[in-house]
């Protein structure tokens, strides 16, 4: 990459901006793979764009940033003492045990520290590119759409949502392609783009953008022109459902039993992982009519019940061992109430988190900011 002559206070403001679409990126990846740590790889974009604004020398970056991928390994999955005999054999043989399965196309079997380490190189490679975008194309509109798109479909096809990072998305995204076009617009014109200069393109520029995005938030939501795609997508790649795709069912839990049998097809989806000291039975809810057809729910006369994390629901008669035994629960995939083991009495969640259970039913499900979490 060739040095720009861009002003660094100027670089300053870019990298924060690009740090915080960068953010964004890794929120829904961290969310979603079920990924702790966050902060290793906020302090390794960090310190990229440091070394940058620093000016200091590839030779001295690129070991220093491998440095840091070694220590970031240590630290999450090895917890041993750095630099170590022990802590680098470990790391070697972890690494050289994964080349023949990479080779092979094998990627399940990759082991998670290689799979850190393959996230790391991909990182590195995105912060050289912004930084390429920035000094040297003065463009950062390839970038702002991929994020654009990829929270998106995140949000339609996942559980994560994405109502405030699509906000700050478009604040951020905004306020940097501006900021990028004038100063290549001053580039063109041979125009040095001093202080003075750049408070009075910036600020218009600033004000817009957080009052039409402010503006846009308080707007009234119009529904969707088009209903949930999955289950469209489903029925027509895997035959699931009632769309063109095919008239079968899946198997697994649903909320509507009142028409069963016929044809299914498997599915091996994950929904839930527990952690549980002996084999469960596990209870979602239950219905009291059958109708020769399927399983409905009637005479449900009771208002459902509110409890605070860490009430006792009912009373359970158990043995002393049996009242010990706890279970902790992680959630993959959207279901209308929790998943707990048969016989629960006590559910522990965060103090912000009210529970309500319909006693009729076992339905339970969790209340935060007078909103059902899914």
């Amino acid at each position: 990459m060739k040095d720009g002559k861009t002003d660094i206070r100027f670089l300053i403001l870019m990298y924060a901006l690009a740090f915080i679409l960068l953010w964004e990126w890794l929120l829904p990846v961290i969310e979603l793979t079920d990924t702790e740590y966050i902060g290793i790889f906020l302090w390794f974009i960090g310190l990229s764009f440091l070394f940058r604004l620093i000016g200091m020398k590839w030779w001295l970056t690129v070991p220093l940033s491998i440095l840091y991928l070694f220590w970031s390994i240590h630290f999450v999955f090895f917890h041993t003492i750095f630099l170590t005999k022990e802590s680098t054999n470990l790391l070697a043989k972890d690494l050289l045990s994964n080349f023949s399965i990479v080779v092979s196309g094998d990627w399940q079997s990759i082991t998670n520290p290689m799979r850190t380490v393959l996230f790391f190189i991909l990182l590195w490679m995105t912060i050289y590119l912004i930084r390429h975008w920035i000094e040297v194309r003065k463009s950062i509109l390839l970038f702002y759409a991929m994020t654009v798109f990829f929270i998106s479909v995140l949000d339609t096809f996942s559980s994560y949502v994405a109502d405030a990072a699509i906000f700050r998305i478009m604040v951020t995204g905004l306020l940097l392609i501006g900021l990028l076009t004038i100063s290549r617009l001053t580039e063109k014109h041979d125009r040095r783009l001093n202080t003075g200069m750049f408070a009075a393109f910036s600020v218009p520029l600033l004000f817009a953008v957080i009052v039409s995005s402010t503006f846009a938030s308080f707007m009234p939501e119009k529904d969707p022109v088009w209903a949930d795609p999955i289950p469209f997508l489903k029925s027509a790649v895997l035959g699931e459902g009632s769309g063109t795709g095919g008239s079968a069912a899946k198997s697994g839990y649903d909320s509507d039993d009142s028409r069963l049998g016929g044809a299914f097809s498997e599915d091996d989806t994950l929904v839930f992982t527990a952690t549980v000291p002996r084999k469960q039975y596990w209870r979602i809810e239950t219905k009291n009519t059958y109708t020769s057809k399927g399983w409905e729910q009637q005479l449900v006369e009771n208002p459902p019940v509110t409890y605070v994390p860490g009430a006792i629901l009912q009373q359970v008669d158990y043995s002393e061992a049996d009242n010990n035994l706890h279970a902790e629960i992680s959630m993959r995939e959207q279901l209308p109430y929790l998943v707990y083991p048969y016989g629960t009495s006590i559910v522990h969640a965060r103090t912000d988190v009210l529970l309500k259970k319909q006693e009729e039913t076992g339905q339970l499900w969790a209340i935060k900011d007078g909103e059902i979490m899914t």
